[in-house]
């Protein structure tokens, strides 16, 4: 049996074109973070060092109640469904950091 050969018209030619431009488009941008150009007045600039302070005071804060909250004694119950919402948000990050692999 003999296959026929397809004829491409115009149309097709330009379709073609298209996603083969879409598709070659991301290898020919060569860039990353680490291109970028900081500008000398954001380093000083005050409202980026009290965005780095407030940051920090609110880490502080959080390890400061985390402290305390493990301190207080809870019920055998709540401490059994806080093992089961451990072990699925464990199971979970296990799982996103596989799809994450994946795509790098």
């Amino acid at each position: 049996m003999r296959l026929k050969p397809i004829k491409i018209n115009k149309t097709m030619k330009k379709a073609i074109g298209a996603i083969l431009g879409l598709l070659l488009l991301p290898a020919l941008t060569f860039a990353s973070e680490a291109d970028l150009v900081i500008p000398d007045g954001v380093r000083s600039n005050p409202l980026l060092i009290w965005g780095f302070i407030f940051t920090f005071l609110g880490l502080a804060f959080g390890f400061w109640q985390y402290q305390r909250v493990k301190k207080v004694t809870a019920h055998k119950s709540m401490l059994e469904v806080g093992q089961v919402i451990y072990g699925t948000c464990k199971t979970y990050l296990k799982q996103q950091g596989k799809f994450l692999g994946y795509l790098f």
